[in-house]
């Protein structure tokens, strides 16, 4: 093609691609000498309300920055060949995007599904902190650096062009493929809308195909109505674990689907790899008398807040002096001196064992669980550490980092003076411990326990009650 410039400014190289609504182009910035994606509204959309919002949704991309989501630099209006046309400027990924690698190798090898899984929830956990919604996630949208990075593309573009893929019986066909049920109800899309497309995503990943396929209406009606293939019964070498955070994701009803934070955790922590959500800066100070105050004005006790403002537990050694490194996640947490369990009869296990025993899939029983949480929150890994709770517990009392960061201010270390210990019946574990809080300004004893749930096939805590 011949050389194009873009508001004076953008030298626009070669066409990338082209959709209904838009072309993508190479282009240069000659005043920062960088290479640069440049969206360009086909002119047919020029002055019309979606001119307006593809700008607006640019806009509001442009206040993410993460390693997993694709820069925007610039939305606007410009001349390009004497015409006003709306453009949105992206950092250029040079290795393609997901769709065509599944297209050159069909099912990837489970390192490589984590790994890439992984970085894609994060970008999306990144996005929903700062409530901005994709609403179209899908392979075609995953682009990859020249480093085979993963970085999401397009958020907001979907919302500014979506009347457009609404027919008049509100049904939205545009993406049925990777659509949640609830977009496909016609209703709002929200976080766990994003989620769901990134199950189908992580499936297609997993097993090369889609989990529903057929015409736009036929598939539309399966997301609603059908539970998907296990994916094992596709691949079989996929591990159970896999499938589980998959089939999670693709849960009919949003409540019951993990977050992006927990989807990228999970695959994390299994593949080994530090998911990129950096801890948030200090918040001010909360001392536990303030937080208390703040619980009660909001309706929740002291002990609804998990540990009370006061002495929520840190996964410790149970020596003094130094604050431990974080251990890993599942390590455990040694007892204190003098804490030593009792031996069990011959023949049978301690209500301590049967609650550290993992599950047919090798998921952590209750007290393993409760020790990963206090862990992950003490090295501030506040995402793995709500990953970890029930999500009506997590949206009733731990629903932002703050709770956490303040929760955790005066905390230095904390010791077990007795358990933890679990009581399992079904479904449910109440796992009880003692401890000794050590704040920088002072020292507490307390007793507490936690409940757990099974919750899409694993324990996850949904109470502490500290006092």
């Amino acid at each position: 093609m011949r050389t194009m410039v873009l508001a004076g400014r953008f030298v626009l190289e070669r066409e990338l691609g082209s959709g209904g609504m838009a072309r993508v182009y190479l282009g240069v910035d000659r005043v920062l000498g960088r290479s640069v994606a440049v969206k360009v509204l086909k002119h047919g959309y020029g002055g019309t309300e979606v001119a307006g919002r593809f700008r607006r949704e640019g806009r509001t991309a442009a206040r993410l920055s993460h390693p997993n989501v694709v820069q925007v630099y610039d939305a606007g209006e410009g001349d390009l060949e004497g015409r006003r046309v709306s453009y949105i400027i992206m950092e250029y990924a040079p290795g393609g995007d997901l769709r065509s690698l599944i297209s050159r190798r069909g099912p990837l090898p489970e390192g490589e599904l984590r790994r890439i899984g992984a970085a894609v929830a994060a970008g999306l956990a990144h996005a929903h902190g700062r409530g901005v919604i994709h609403r179209d996630i899908k392979p075609h949208n995953v682009l990859l650096d020249g480093r085979g990075e993963p970085k999401v593309s397009d958020f907001g573009i979907a919302r500014a062009l979506e009347a457009t893929r609404v027919t008049r019986t509100g049904s939205f066909l545009g993406t049925a493929l990777y659509s949640s049920p609830e977009q496909l109800r016609g209703e709002p899309a929200g976080p766990p809308s994003d989620v769901y497309s990134l199950g189908v995503t992580l499936y297609q990943l997993a097993t090369g195909r889609l989990p529903f396929e057929g015409s736009p209406m036929e598939v539309a009606r399966r997301h609603l109505s059908e539970v998907p293939r296990p994916p094992r019964s596709i691949n079989p070498a996929l591990s159970r674990e896999i499938e589980e955070i998959i089939l999670w994701c693709l849960a009919k009803d949003p409540a019951a689907r993990p977050g992006a934070g927990e989807v990228g955790e999970r695959l994390a922590a299994v593949s080994g790899e530090e998911v990129s959500t950096p801890r948030p800066a200090p918040a001010s100070r909360i001392s536990r008398r303030r937080l208390g105050m703040v619980a009660a004005a909001a309706g929740l006790s002291v002990a609804a807040l998990g540990v009370g403002a006061a002495a929520l537990l840190v996964d410790g050694s149970g020596g003094g002096g130094e604050q431990p490194a974080p251990r890993e996640a599942g390590s455990g947490v040694a007892p204190a001196a003098g804490g030593e369990r009792g031996v069990a009869a011959a023949g049978e296990r301690t209500s301590q064992e049967a609650s550290r025993e993992r599950d047919g899939a090798g998921a952590p029983g209750p007290v393993e669980t409760v020790e990963r949480f206090y862990a992950a929150a003490a090295a501030g890994r506040y995402g793995r550490a709500a990953g970890l709770l029930s999500a009506g517990y997590r949206r009733s009392t731990w629903s932002s980092p703050g709770v956490f960061e303040g929760t955790f201010d005066t905390l230095e270390r904390v010791e077990f003076t007795s358990g933890p210990s679990a009581e399992v019946s079904g479904g449910r574990a109440t796992v009880s411990f003692s401890t000794v809080a050590y704040h920088t300004d002072g020292v507490e004893r307390r007793s507490g326990t936690a409940t757990l749930v099974r919750e899409g096939g694993r324990w996850r805590i949904s109470g502490l009650s500290v006092g």
